[in-house]
């Protein structure tokens, strides 16, 4: 089933907290198969964003929990701005990447954090995208290893490895190689002929040790340039997490 951004905006609003208003949603992402084009018929919506939480959350003693939600057809995930500048700091690949990709909700008080976001691709990043991508490895073709739940263990089961995971590791590692080329821009942009291969991989139609041979070669060419790059890259600069949420915060306050 396809969803428009109003209906996305409206699952998103009705899984919030009873305070939240339609103004609330700072920003909303969509992330996944279906920002990238590799989507199927059945594929999810994968969403991500950034919620306003009232003033009490802000600078009173009220913790703000990170919304979750997993359905048939949704995965979302709701983070205060605090929280979402913790993950992004420490590098999370995630949470970064959605501030590259289209956006159906983006508030203009978040626009000092696009103007900015080039520089927490750092060599966090790159330690964010070699750890992922060993997880699957770790993970490939083994029902008890990791989180696995019972869609992954069927799909395991049936052809032989996770093939939605499968996909991520390939996504993660296109994402990391194109940092050689333009180390500004965390996002992928595939041509016709990778989307049409990352299908078949997630509708299991790529044997699985031909998958874990890709996935292999691809991590090896990633690591063999992976100190170079992380030298480029270097750290967040110190100040910028803190500014720009003194400079949210500020804003939400005030409005």
């Amino acid at each position: 089933m396809n969803y428009t951004d109003t209906e996305l905006k409206e699952f998103t609003l009705s899984r919030l907290p009873y305070w939240a208003e339609p103004s609330s949603i700072l920003m909303l992402a969509l992330s996944g198969s279906r920002a990238y084009g590799t989507n199927t018929l059945t594929s999810d919506y994968d969403l991500v964003g950034i919620v306003a939480p009232p003033e009490e959350y802000i600078i009173g003693g009220k913790t703000f929990q990170p919304v979750s939600v997993v359905t048939d057809t949704m995965d979302l995930k709701m983070y205060s701005p605090e929280q979402f500048m913790q993950m992004v700091t420490k590098g999370s690949v995630n949470n970064l990447e959605s501030l590259f990709l289209p956006t159906i909700v983006l508030d203009q008080v978040l626009a000092p954090w696009w103007r900015a976001r080039k520089a927490f691709i750092t060599r966090s990043t790159v330690a964010s995208i070699k750890g992922y991508t060993d997880s699957f490895l770790r993970r490939f073709g083994d029902l008890e290893a990791g989180d696995q739940g019972s869609k992954r263990r069927e799909l395991v089961t049936t052809y032989g490895y996770d093939t939605k995971a499968a996909v991520h590791a390939y996504r993660w590692l296109y994402m990391g190689l194109n940092l050689y080329q333009d180390p500004s821009q965390l996002t992928v942009h595939m041509e016709f002929d990778q989307r049409a291969f990352l299908k078949r991989v997630k509708a299991g139609q790529i044997p699985p040790e031909q998958v874990l041979a890709d996935i292999n070669e691809l991590l090896a060419t990633f690591i063999a340039g992976e100190a170079q790059l992380k030298d480029t890259l270097g750290k967040v600069p110190d100040d910028l997490p803190s500014s720009l949420l003194v400079d949210i915060h500020r804003k939400l306050l005030t409005q």
